[in-house]
């Protein structure tokens, strides 16, 4: 058996805007930094667990050094996107947007 154990996985996430993606990853990571590689890619991390999202080949992987991936700061991260992208989309256009509740918006353009 061995003393430490890596575990890998990938999702798939498909973006469209890198500076959006950026502000999203910010929104979630649990000290709000990133760091932006050669290649493109966006790596951070909350202890254990490193986040590598791949906007070129629109994947996400997760490294887990210990116990099982966690996949729940994926999901924010996915939800923090669209936010931020129906967020985007709204100033861009000059609209207002209200909260309606847990998670749901309302465009009202004026």
């Amino acid at each position: 058996m061995p003393c430490y154990e890596v575990r890998v996985m990938n999702l798939a996430f498909s973006t469209k805007n890198i500076d959006i993606l950026e502000k999203a990853i910010q929104k979630v990571s649990p000290n709000g930094n990133f760091t932006r590689m050669n290649n493109g890619e966006l790596v951070f991390s909350d202890g254990s667990t490193k986040y590598i999202v791949d906007p070129a080949n629109s994947k996400i992987s997760i490294i887990s050094f210990s116990g099982p991936p966690r996949v729940e700061l994926v999901d924010r991260l996915k939800r923090e996107y669209s936010r931020q992208v129906l967020f985007n989309k709204a100033k861009k256009n000059g609209w207002a947007v209200r909260k309606k509740g847990k998670r749901q918006y309302e465009l009202v353009k004026y």
